[in-house]
This record gives structure tokens, C-alpha cells and sequence, in this order.
């Protein structure tokens, strides 16, 4: 049955009362062990202790008993006058007190031999001088014993031998010497051979009996100290083991209280394993709270000893940071299999939460830019579509207000529809934009004059409640149109006037040039390591809720009521700033405004100024031109606006149609007006194939946007201009005139 702790304790205090008792006693022995005996060197052998024990035992109770024995034993010797017992006598004790005295000087086997020497001589003696009345085999037998516990087994046997020889030498003694100790005794040889055999049968049993429980005690102690060698060894590898551990390690008790910590967990947390050991468990947590609800916690499970399953968190590391862990913990037993508290594995996940986080938002990131890749393809054919509508519309009433009669009701109602469809068009190149297909005139431009010019036009429609404040710390310049930066400093700084109409509030703009490395890289997909321009308009209005912030540049996305605005007003600046290269990213918080921050990348140059041009009359000619577009409407529109510009005109309402009539009548134009998007054969091919008959002939190339298409594409192949839709009489004409008037456009015969 096992003994509880209590118990121990008790039997304990019972054993301390009983030492303190004899308290003198102890100190006493220890003293005399202390000046007589040898020091025993730590990690020695426990046997040689326990000899020099045996010896020294030997030595003092001889020197202090010894005048019991020797004060009757000399008064006698000397009353018989048998002087020469007595000086025995006096010998043998005086052996014994130089010995004991002499342990710290003269070795354990030097000493043995000594004894062995006095006892082996005394015991002759004394028999030899009175046989059977003496003391002799009394000294005889204690030789061999003294002899067989210090040598071994070995020197046990050669001291019986001894023995037996001395014994045998009295034998012949009695038998030729005839001493008068023997006269008195019947065949007293055969009594002393009776008497041999029996103390040497005795003698031998003893002393191979004491010697092999010697011997068996030595082994012992060597498996004892093989065991404890092991044992420490085993200790300092598990120690190492622990200590080189890339995880935390915490021993913890049942009370809650931290026994054990390796020196991992001061990499992890800060602290020393001296400064954490004999805290508690929950005094890692930040808050008051958290230290609470671990704690009581921790005692539901010291409680009901539930299956243990890894836990995470965050603790608080010396230096104040929060760190996330992961600790998977196991109940730890004693030898005797008590339970004594928990066995804890830490690892720290900080860096593979924060990875966790990033991947998060970059996936977050990738599905925004694919969800608005998706809306902006769908955006621009829509806006493609709508420009073919808004061509007829508008071509069809400039034509009818060239006819119309001036100031009349007819007039004004066909310029209410022009300026409608100019409304219309401004949408969709909004959508156009959005899409990142509008046309654009990139060039290197100062954002500061911009920002200075958007702001002063702000000044005057915002109410006087907004105040505008702005930090202008960069005159570098981006690559981008003039015109566009401009919409979106004013989609922003409306918007964010737009928020704070209620109750007013500051709205800030700032421009700083900021450098992204590859970490903040991650968090926007838009942009790439490297100097950019950073532009942040924020407001102190009412904010944005988070969970409709991934939505806000979507197209007609809007939280306004119906008619307070169209939602392209963002989705149009997302497509601006990405278009540019860059990218927007947006904090807010509910009562405390929203921060629209734009990074667009930063060029080396001068800044190109913006020239307003004087309107030009329009220009007219005679030439024929091959005009082609897969829309009728928009064949008949072209037609007529040629015609009334003076050009001869031939249209062609399929690509291959036109291609076939190129083939017939190569010399039948002068010109080809080509759209770009069409069924079987798009117009940039169409041009290439017609330039192989006509080489040279000039080609305007019209359309609405065309991810197919590109300036410098268009150049390889030998176009000379963009028309874009919705086409415009006056556009058209300038255009035709630039293209036909060049001395290379000029068509052969």
C-alpha cells in the first residue's frame, strides 16, 4: 500500500524529534569520524568508506573499552608473574590507539596489515603460552574475519591457512614439547586436534561468509553507482535535449504554478527561466479578464481531467508584444504514478499567423481584382454597344441641325438631344475608364498643380461647416492624363465632402512621396516594389462600414438614395489609378471618417504643360473614301457626314465585302475608314489586307476601345489615326484633313 505525502511528513517529524534528541551524540560520532577518519571524496567508492568505517570502529571501541579487558588481564599476568602476557597485552593496545589515531595518515591496507599483524601475534602468543586457558583463537579468528573484510577472498583464505598452520605448530607443540598447560588434560592432543577442527570449521564459516557479504555489498554498490552514473548521464542528455529544443518546454503544477521552463521559452516570451519559474500559468495573458478566465479555466481542468487537446492564444512577452502560441500539454505522473500537474509543449506561431493573414488578404485581394477584372470586361462591351447607339443619336442630330431652321423650336429641341448624348458620352467613357480601356494621353505630370487646381474649384461648391486642409510634400510627377488625376482628386474629395454635409468636419489632402517594399508589396496586388507617389484624401465624416468596403469600386455600387448619384464615381477612379500603375487602398471607421490613400508610380522628367487649343473650322475635301462598319446606321451616318464634308464615299457594311471590292477597284478610294470591331474579319486586319493592294493608302481605324489594338501596334501595321465613337463631325473632318494632307498619304494615280 502506498504511503501518502502526509504520512511521510509525519514519520519525518518523528525522526527529526528522535536525531534532536540525540543531537550531542550525533555530533559527537561525526566529530570523531571527521579527526580520525580519511575524507570520502564525492563520486568514490562506497565500499572503501564503509571498511574505513569497519576499521575505525574496530580502532575505538579497542581503545576505549580496551583498559576493561586489560587492567584485570595485566594485574593477573603480573600476580602469576607471567610478564610476558602482559607485555603482549600491552602491545596489542597500544597497536590499536596508533591506528586509530594514524587513519589520516596511514593507508586502509597498511592499517589492515598492521591489525592483522597484532591480532595473528597476539593470538599465537597467547596460545602457545596457555593453550587451551588463553584467548588465543578469540585473536586468531578475528585476524582472519578483520583480514577477509579488507583484502577480499583472496586474502580471507591465505589468513585461514595462517591459521591453520599456527594451530597444526601447536599441535606439535603439545605432541614433543609436552607444555605444562597440557599436563593437566587426558590425550590433550587429541583434544587440541578435536578442538582445531571445530574453530577452523567455524572460523572458516564465518569468515567466508562475512567476506562474500562484503564482496556482494561491493557489487552492489558498483551497480548502484553504474546505475546512478547512467542515471545522471541519461539526466544531463535529457536536460540537453530539453535545452536545445526550438519549443518551449514548461513544467506546471497543480496549483497552476510554473515548476520547470527551458531556454526556449525565454526566446519565445523574454523572460528568463529564473523569472518565470514560480509564477503562474495565467499570468502571461494582457488583460485582468483573460488572466482570469484562463485561471479558472485551468481549475476546470485540474478538476475533471478532460483528454488533452492543443490549445492556442496570446500571451503577453516581456517586451510588451503579443505573441501567438500554440501549446499541446499532457498530464505528468511521478515515479510512482501520482499525478503531480502538466507537462506543457510551446510553439510560437506569431510569424505563421501573420503569414496566415497576409495570404488571407492577398487571396481577398486577387478575388477583388478578378471580381473587378470581370465587371470592367463586361463594363466595356456594354459601353462598346452603347457607343454604336450614341453614334446614330449624335451623328444623325448634328446632321439635322445643320438643316435646322435657327432659333427655332426644332433647333432647340435637337440641341437638348446633342447635349444629352454628350451626357451619355461622358458615362460611358466613365465606363470606358472603369474598364481601363478609354482612351488615354499619358504623359509625365505634376500632381501638386493638379491638387492645387481641384481644390481651389472645391473651395467654392463646398459648404463653409468643410474645412479643407492639405500638405503638399511632393512635386514629383506620374505618368498619367492630366485630365484623369484631375477626376480623381475631385471622385475622391466629393465623395468625401459628400459624408460630412450633416455636421461638417476637416477634409485633408496629402501628397508625400513614399518608398513600397516587398512586405507592404503583399497587402496591395496592384503595385510593385518602388518610389511612388502617395495621395490620401480623408474625411472625419460618418465612415464606411467594413463589411461593404470590398464593394465600393464597383460600377452603380451606392449607398445613396435614387438620384443622389450613378456609383461610378469609385469604380471610375479604380480604373484610373490602376490603368496609371497603381493602385487605392481604403481605411475606415464607423464615426470617424474614411482614408482613401493612392499610390500611382513615380517617373523621371518635365512635366509637359496643357495647352487649350482655339476651335478650328472645319475642314473640308474631295477625296473618295472607302467608308466600313458592320452597324447600317452607322454606314448611313458616316455617308452622310462625309458628303456634306465634300468627300466622294463608298460603303461597305462587311469586312469581307470590302476587302472583295479593294481587290476589284484598288483605285476606286483615296481613303479607308474602317471600324474595328467586326464579324469574320476585324478592321485591323481588314487595313493590312487592304495595304497589300493599295500600299500606302492611309486608314483611319474607328472604335470605341479594343483590347486587340494598340498605338504601337497600329503604327507597325501602317494605320494612320483613331476615330473614336461616338464619331463627331468636326473630329472627323480635323482627323481626315491631319491623315490625307501629310505628303506620304497621298495615294499613287
Amino acid at each position: 500500500m502506498k504511503k501518502s505525502k502526509h504520512n511521510t511528513c509525519q514519520e519525518f517529524e518523528e525522526f527529526y524529534k528522535l536525531a534532536s534528541m540525540n543531537k550531542k551524540l550525533v555530533n559527537l560520532w561525526k566529530n570523531l569520524e571527521g579527526r580520525f577518519m580519511p575524507p570520502y571524496a564525492p563520486g568514490g567508492d562506497p565500499l572503501l568508506l564503509w571498511r574505513e568505517r569497519i576499521l575505525f570502529v574496530l580502532f575505538l571501541v579497542t581503545s576505549v573499552l580496551g583498559p576493561i579487558a586489560l587492567i584485570p588481564s595485566l594485574i593477573l599476568s603480573f600476580y602469576v608473574k607471567r610478564y610476558d602476557i602482559a607485555l603482549l597485552d600491552i602491545l596489542a593496545y597500544g597497536t590499536a590507539v596508533y591506528l586509530l589515531f594514524s587513519g589520516k595518515k596511514v593507508s586502509l591496507i597498511k592499517r589492515a596489515w598492521m591489525a592483522f599483524a597484532v591480532f595473528y601475534l597476539l593470538g599465537n602468543g597467547l596460545l602457545f603460552m596457555l593453550g587451551f586457558h588463553g584467548a588465543g583463537y578469540i585473536w586468531l579468528f578475528g585476524a582472519s574475519v578483520l583480514i577477509g573484510g579488507i583484502g577480499g577472498m583472496r586474502m580471507a583464505i591465505w589468513t585461514l591457512l595462517l591459521n591453520v598452520l599456527s594451530l597444526v605448530g601447536v599441535g606439535f607443540y603439545i605432541a614433543f614439547g609436552s607444555p605444562g598447560w597440557a599436563e593437566s588434560l587426558n590425550n590433550a592432543l587429541n583434544v587440541w586436534i578435536v578442538m582445531t577442527v571445530n574453530f577452523m570449521l567455524i572460523s572458516a564459516m564465518i569468515t567466508i561468509t562475512a567476506t562474500v557479504m562484503l564482496e556482494g555489498l561491493k557489487s552492489a554498490f558498483d551497480r548502484e553507482r553504474r546505475v546512478s552514473t547512467d542515471l545522471r548521464v541519461s539526466q544531463e542528455k535529457y536536460k540537453s535535449l530539453i535545452e536545445t529544443l526550438p519549443y518551449g518546454v514548461v513544467e506546471i503544477g497543480m496549483d497552476g504554478k510554473i515548476s520547470f521552463v527551458n531556454r526556449a521559452c525565454q526566446k519565445i516570451m523574454g523572460y528568463s527561466p529564473e523569472e518565470t519559474t514560480g509564477a503562474y500559468v495565467w499570468d502571461g495573458r494582457p488583460l485582468h479578464e483573460e488572466q482570469e478566465a484562463l485561471k479558472q479555466e485551468f481549475f476546470q481542468v485540474v478538476e475533471r481531467l478532460p483528454r488533452p487537446k492543443p490549445w492556442k492564444g496570446q500571451f503577453l512577452s516581456k517586451y510588451g508584444k503579443l505573441r501567438d502560441l500554440q501549446v499541446v500539454w499532457d498530464y505528468n505522473y511521478d515515479q510512482s504514478g501520482q499525478l503531480e500537474g502538466f507537462l506543457t509543449v510551446i510553439t510560437d506561431i506569431t510569424e505563421k499567423v501573420e503569414a496566415e493573414k497576409i495570404r488571407k488578404s492577398m487571396e481577398e485581394g486577387l478575388k477583388h481584382s478578378q471580381r473587378m477584372e470581370s465587371i470592367g470586361t463586361l463594363a466595356g462591351g456594354i459601353a462598346h454597344d452603347f457607343n454604336n447607339i450614341l453614334n446614330s443619336i449624335i451623328g444623325f442630330t448634328e446632321l439635322s441641325l445643320d438643316d435646322a431652321i435657327p432659333a427655332s423650336l426644332q433647333e432647340e429641341c435637337l440641341r437638348e438631344v446633342l447635349q444629352a448624348g454628350s451626357r451619355a458620352t461622358g458615362l460611358v467613357r466613365q465606363i470606358l475608364t472603369f474598364a481601363r480601356k478609354g482612351s488615354e494621353d499619358p504623359r509625365p505630370v505634376r500632381v501638386s498643380s493638379i491638387t492645387k487646381e481641384a481644390l481651389q474649384l472645391l473651395r467654392s461648391t463646398l459648404p463653409a461647416a468643410i474645412k479643407i486642409k492639405q500638405r503638399i510634400n511632393s512635386e514629383s510627377l506620374v505618368m498619367a492624363d492630366p485630365t484623369q488625376i484631375h477626376q480623381v482628386l475631385l471622385n475622391l474629395c466629393t465623395n468625401a465632402a459628400q459624408s460630412m454635409e450633416e455636421k461638417g468636419g476637416v477634409l485633408q489632402v496629402d501628397l508625400t512621396d513614399v518608398v513600397v517594399d516587398a512586405n507592404f508589396a503583399t497587402t496591395a496586388p496592384g503595385i510593385q516594389p518602388g518610389d511612388y507617389m502617395k495621395i490620401v484624401v480623408s474625411d472625419t465624416g460618418y465612415g464606411i462600414p467594413s463589411d461593404i468596403i470590398p464593394s465600393i469600386f464597383e460600377p452603380y455600387f451606392t449607398t445613396k438614395g435614387l438620384g443622389e448619384g450613378t456609383g461610378l464615381g469609385l469604380a471610375v477612379v479604380h480604373g484610373i489609378v490602376q490603368s496609371c500603375g497603381g493602385d487605392i487602398l481604403v481605411k475606415s471607421e464607423i464615426g470617424k471618417g474614411a482614408e482613401f490613400s493612392v499610390y500611382l508610380p513615380l517617373v523621371r522628367g518635365k512635366a509637359e504643360a496643357i495647352v487649350e487649343r482655339e476651335p478650328e473650322p472645319m475642314p473640308l475635301g474631295q477625296e473618295r473614301i472607302l467608308f466600313v462598319d458592320d452597324e447600317p446606321s452607322i454606314v448611313k451616318l458616316g455617308s452622310k457626314m462625309l458628303e456634306r464634308l465634300g468627300y466622294t464615299v463608298t460603303t461597305q457594311t462587311s469586312s469581307v465585302e470590302a476587302l472583295n471590292y479593294a481587290r476589284k477597284k484598288p483605285q476606286s478610294f483615296d481613303m479607308v475608314i474602317t471600324d474595328m470591331s467586326m464579324p469574320d474579319m476585324n478592321g485591323d486586319i481588314l487595313a493590312t489586307e487592304i495595304m497589300k493592294i493599295r500600299p500606302g493608302v492611309p486608314v483611319i481605324l474607328c472604335t470605341g476601345y479594343s483590347s486587340k489594338i494598340t498605338q504601337e501596334k497600329a503604327e507597325a501595321i501602317g494605320i494612320r489615326a483613331f476615330a473614336m465613337k461616338p464619331l463627331r463631325k468636326a473630329e472627323l473632318a480635323r482627323s481626315i484633313r491631319q491623315v490625307l494632307d501629310k505628303p506620304s498619304a497621298k495615294a499613287p494615280g
